[in-house]
C-alpha cells in the first residue's frame, strides 16, 4: 500500500464520522470497552521519614503516574500492574481503585509484590523510573498538572487521617 491509499483511507476514516458520539469514540480514553488507562500510586516512607512515590519522567522531561493502555479482556487493575511493571521493572499488586480523573484514567493504590522497596529500572518507554518526592516536581513538570493537585489534597489528607486519634 503507497503511502496516498494509506492517508486517503485514514481521511475517508475520519470523514466517515457524522455523529458526535462516532467522533467522540475516535478521542475517548477507553475504546468503547468501558476500560480505561491505569496506573499505580506507589509510596515508600524513606529512611529519614521522607514521603516518596514511585514516578517516571517521559522523554519531554514531563513526569507521571507509571500507566498507560489496557489490553483485550484486562481489568483496569492488571492493566495497572502490568504498565507499571513495563515502564519501571517494579511487580506490583494493585490493591483498590482510588481515583478515577476526569479523563478516564484510574489510579490504583499499589504493593510491590514481595513487600519491599524494589529499584525501578529505566526502559526505552521512559526516560527514567525514580522514586520522588512528589512536592519537589512543579506541576509544569507534571504531564498532567491536575494529577499533583490531586495528589497535594490525597497526601495532605492522608497527613490528617494519621495523626487524628
Amino acid at each position: 500500500m503507497n503511502r496516498y491509499t494509506a492517508f486517503s483511507r485514514i481521511f475517508i476514516l475520519l470523514g466517515s464520522c457524522v455523529s458526535l458520539s462516532a467522533c467522540d469514540l475516535l478521542n475517548s480514553p477507553t475504546t468503547g470497552s468501558g476500560q480505561a488507562n491505569a496506573g499505580c500510586l506507589l509510596e515508600h516512607k524513606a529512611s529519614g521519614g521522607e514521603y516518596r512515590i514511585l514516578m517516571v519522567q517521559q522523554h519531554n522531561g514531563e513526569w507521571n503516574f507509571p500507566g498507560g493502555g489496557f489490553r483485550w479482556r484486562e481489568t483496569p487493575a492488571q492493566t495497572a500492574e502490568r504498565e507499571t511493571f513495563e515502564e519501571t521493572g517494579v511487580a506490583v499488586d494493585a490493591i483498590e481503585m482510588i481515583k478515577t480523573f476526569d479523563n478516564g484514567f484510574q489510579l490504583f493504590s499499589c504493593k510491590s509484590k514481595d513487600g519491599t522497596r524494589p529499584n525501578p529500572e529505566d526502559n526505552i518507554e521512559i526516560l527514567s523510573a525514580r522514586w520522588v518526592n512528589p512536592t519537589l516536581i512543579p506541576a509544569v513538570q507534571w504531564r498532567f498538572s491536575y494529577q499533583r493537585a490531586w495528589l497535594m489534597d490525597y497526601l495532605n489528607q492522608s497527613k490528617a487521617n494519621q495523626t487524628e486519634p
